[in-house]
Parts: C-alpha cells; structure tokens; sequence
C-alpha cells in the first residue's frame, strides 16, 4: 500500500482491476456501465479505437457519474482533448508519447503512459509521472520483467495491460509495485455485439472474486478468564497437533492457524471469524462499494502501513466478522 496516492490512484489502487473496453456504439454505454458496476468494478478505461469513445465517456458520465471513467488508448493531443471534453477522469495511453504527456499535466489531468523499457522509466519519472501502464504486460516479459524493472524505479507504480486474465491476475496484483491491472478479458470479443451484459457482469464479478480470494480463516473463542485461555489452548493444540502462541499478558492465543482464543473480542458476544483475503484494502474497498460498514476504530495496520484487519460493523449470529491480509 503506497503512502503518497492522489485521490485518482487510490480509486484505481482499491479496484485492483480496471476494465479495458472497445466500444463501437454509445447508445451500449451504461448498460455496460450497469453490468460492470453489478459485477464490482463501477470503473472502466474506453479505448479510442473506435469513433464512439468520446460519445460514450460522455454519456457514462452523465448517466452514471458515480462511474469512475479513463480514456484509453490515446495517440494524440487532438485524441487527448476531445477526451477532456467528453469527461474522462484519466488518460491512458499505449506509449510515452511527451507531447500528449506535457499537454495533460498542463491543464491538470491525471495520464498514465505506457512504459516497457527502462529508457521509458527514466522519461516518465524526469517528467514527475509516478504511475505508469506496462504494456504489453505478457509480450514484454511479464511479472519477471515487472520486478526486474520495479527494483531500480522502486518509487514507481505500474498498471500492467495486455494478456492479462484470470489465469495470470493474481500473479501481477500479488507484486507490491503493481497499482491495479488492465484487461479485457471481463468482456468477451462479441458481448457487446450480442448486448450479453449478464455475462459481462458475472464474468466481472468472478474476476473480482478471484482478485480477492476471500476464504475462511480462523475461529476467534471467548475464554472466562486468563487461566481459562491458557488451558483451552493448551487443550487444543494438543488434540489437533498445533503450536499455541501467545501475547506478553496471557489473555490471547494462536493456536496454529485455526483458532484464536481470547479473553476479550472485539466483536461478537461469541466471537469472531476471520475472512482471509491477499488485499484487506482492496477487500474493504469491494464492501464499501456494495454499501457494507465496518468498525473503522478496529482497523489495524501492518509495519509496512498496510490495512491488516478489520471488523464489520454487524455482527451475524453472535459472531463478529473480520477481514484479515495474509
């Protein structure tokens, strides 16, 4: 989790993947907007490779202005400003081009540049560009290349675009260089074509729930007493063969990586769950979006200033539930 986000990269950063579309009719627009949305990503980059582009941003943003919409593949300054004009939030293009580069840090919009050699690197970070598109992501070498080339440029952030799918996602959102990933694999090559939005929001939504792998963790218990904590962990880690760690004051216990047991719970008369995930940021992002609240006072980061845990604010059955990064 980077400390220094504009407003811009921490909404890109907390959706983890932003859909690249090609749209060839703007009356389509928020129908795909809806179906993206429904399917957890309220965000997409429309390419300028079709005459509707600046049609379509301008409609999603009239329409859906809650819709978080870039302008993709853009090649030149005239590209670049009927962009502006139609309300595209961002700007993404394949290459570095300087001279839409300068012209969009003119009148202050946010442009994320393709990059994929160092000779680009040093470009973008002498022109104060901080994050920057590794296009093509597979064809120029992948996550091997990506951390090759976030080691020299470690205050740099990438969005890594093209070949990525579901198969290779999680591979480039687990590098901590990595912002958020393009692609399109969301969108099958004649969904639009065929108005199949159910299958772009359900393909969206399996990729957001590959993105967040959310899978059961531990049980939390609530013990009587110090004495009752010690002895019931001792129990289990006997019974199941697991190590039992504890804190400095003896009143909490991991036993393994099944149960913790405590004498007092954050949430829960009975205890807790805790749902694991690789981003609790990002995690947290999804629920908010879906209109969810958490305990924001039980939010706790790790030493690299990254979200660790965090309760819901509701409690099911008994049971506080909390997300939790592995």
């Amino acid at each position: 989790m980077y400390k220094d986000l504009t407003a811009l990269e921490q909404k890109i950063y907390d959706m983890g993947i932003v859909p690249v579309v090609t749209i060839e009719d703007a009356a389509k627009a928020v129908q795909l907007a809806d179906a993206l949305t429904e399917g957890g990503l309220p965000c997409a980059e429309i390419t300028f490779r079709t005459a509707a582009a600046a049609d379509a941003i301008a409609v999603i943003r009239k329409e859906r202005p809650d819709m978080l919409v870039g302008a993709g593949t853009v090649l030149s300054v005239e590209q670049l400003e009927k962009a502006i004009e139609a309300g595209a939030q961002f700007i993404v293009t394949p290459g570095l081009n300087t001279e839409v580069v300068e012209a969009a840090q003119k009148v202050d919009v946010p442009i994320i540049p393709g990059c994929s050699r160092p000779s680009d690197m040093e470009i973008a970070y002498t022109m104060g560009l901080r994050t920057v598109k590794f296009f093509p992501a597979e064809a120029a070498g992948g996550t091997a290349m990506l951390k090759a080339m976030s080691a020299p440029y470690s205050m740099m952030r990438f969005m890594p675009t093209g070949g990525i799918d579901a198969g290779n996602l999680r591979q480039y959102l687990d590098l901590p260089c990595v912002l958020a990933c393009g692609g399109t694999f969301m969108i099958a090559k004649d969904a639009l074509k065929n108005n199949d939005f159910e299958g772009i929001r359900t393909a969206t939504e399996k990729a957001v729930r590959s993105m967040l792998s959310l899978k059961t963790g531990h049980v939390g218990m609530i013990c009587d007493d110090k004495e009752d904590c010690q002895q019931k962990s001792a129990e289990l880690a006997e019974i199941f063969g697991l190590t039992c760690t504890g804190n400095p004051a003896g009143d909490a216990f991991m036993v393994g990586d099944f149960f913790e047991m405590l004498v007092n719970n954050a949430k829960g008369e009975r205890g807790h769950l805790a749902i694991t995930t690789p981003n609790t940021q990002r995690a947290y992002a999804y629920f908010c979006r879906k209109g969810y609240t958490f305990d924001e006072e039980t939010i706790r980061y790790d030493e690299k200033g990254r979200m660790k845990s965090v309760y819901f604010k509701d409690t099911w059955c008994g049971f506080g539930l909390h997300l939790l990064q592995i």
